[in-house]
């Protein structure tokens, strides 16, 4: 889970080193400060909750169209932490890929049918082109955000 209340940017490159250490069928979400939950009264005392409207209190960016987290923290931004749910995610979904459809699945018809075509060609290849630019980003910008 990424974009909890202490996380920093180093702390997300820590999530990975571990992940890459537990194992590779990992899954990856956003904290959500569901109402009722220690999470959202926290979130709500320090002003870091930017909506009410319920239909965007989901974990990932898979499951509604212009996502972004509805919260940010003392250390990340809602940008910050959809960049980190996207860095950690680029590490581990092309094993995913090969478990599920083999080692070249990109050779494989049913990657494409299934995954590809099936899911939304547009929206698949935004997810797949931020997963990229995370690792870029991951890489050549430590920690995410400039300095000033």
């Amino acid at each position: 889970m990424v974009g909890n209340l202490e996380e920093t940017p180093e702390s997300v490159k820590m999530t990975v080193e571990l992940l890459k250490d537990i194992g590779d069928d990992v899954m990856v979400s956003i904290a959500c400060p569901y109402p009722g939950t220690d999470l959202y009264k926290i979130g709500k005392e320090k002003g870091f909750i930017n909506t009410e409207d319920w239909t965007r209190y989901v974990t990932s960016p898979t499951y509604i169209d212009k996502y972004y987290p509805v919260m940010k923290t003392e250390h990340l931004s809602e940008k910050e932490i959809l960049e980190s749910f996207y860095y950690i995610h680029s590490f581990f979904a092309r094993k995913k890929f090969q478990r599920r459809f083999g080692q070249y699945f990109y050779l494989n018809p049913a990657f494409y049918s299934e995954w590809v075509f099936k899911r939304g060609l547009v929206r698949r290849f935004i997810m797949a082109f931020k997963l990229i630019t995370a690792r870029f980003k991951g890489l050549f910008l430590r920690p995410f955000r400039q300095e000033t």
